[in-house]
């Protein structure tokens, strides 16, 4: 999973003497002068640990599919992804803090690694990123957006934004974060989840006859309590879609 291949790299990584490491998707292109921009951020302002790339759609180039990261958003349980879809006109030149960045788009300092050395595999895909993210920034460090480094990204490839493997992983992995990091919201964010997103998300799938899609919500539902975490092991999910 997402996990276990970057906990790889960050252990090769903490074995050499380089004093940068990024994570970059298989599906994203660095565009030119990246690498420039985001070493002069870097080196230009104090406690940055990590910076989150300025990431943009594949086959419309000047709009946002993330302006560098995410603010969480405690009560609903969600993170409101930064620029997603605004049109680049140069309004976001300065760097903002932020909670968590995209792991595909993410630029860290040695440090980081040293102190933040593994990402937590229970999740395997979606919300790994975000937990690293609030270890980091309890460890001291700030999380920023890029000012001017940008990738090309080629959206939801990993699993398909309507997989059910899909819905299963960010169920399971939604509850295991706000277990993890926000169980002093739980109780709103309980209510607000089986009341209000659960009935639309379950009326949308029904209408769209998308039924697998709904077994992989109730299953995620299932690992979370049961607590099984890691790949995904239910042979309806993981068949043909």
């Amino acid at each position: 999973g997402c996990a276990g291949g970057r906990n790889d790299l960050l252990a090769y990584f903490l074995k050499t003497e380089d004093d940068y490491l990024i994570f970059l998707d298989n599906d994203a292109q660095i565009l030119p002068d990246t690498l420039r921009h985001l070493l002069t951020q870097m080196e230009q302002a104090d406690h940055i640990g990590v910076i989150g790339l300025k990431a943009y759609y594949r086959d419309r180039p000047n709009i946002f599919w993330s302006r560098g990261g995410a603010i969480f958003n405690p009560w609903e349980g969600r993170f409101e992804r930064l620029g997603q879809k605004e049109e680049d006109r140069g309004q976001y030149e300065k760097a903002e803090e932020i909670d968590s960045v995209p792991g595909g788009f993410t630029f860290m300092k040695r440090e980081v690694a040293a102190k933040v050395s593994q990402i937590d595999e229970r999740y395997f895909i979606y919300f790994e990123d975000s937990d690293w993210c609030f270890k980091v920034r309890e460890a001291g460090f700030r999380i920023v957006t890029s000012e001017k480094a940008r990738v090309i990204h080629k959206a939801s490839s990993s699993l398909g934004m309507e997989s059910p493997l899909f819905y299963y992983y960010r169920t399971r992995n939604l509850f295991l974060f706000m277990a993890d990091h926000a169980s002093k919201y739980s109780l709103f964010f309980y209510l607000k989840y089986f009341f209000i997103f659960l009935p639309r998300a379950l009326l949308r799938l029904c209408l769209s006859r998308q039924y697998r899609q709904i077994s992989g919500i109730f299953l995620g539902m299932y690992d979370f309590w049961h607590k099984k975490w890691f790949i995904c092991e239910h042979p309806l999910l993981a068949s043909k879609s």
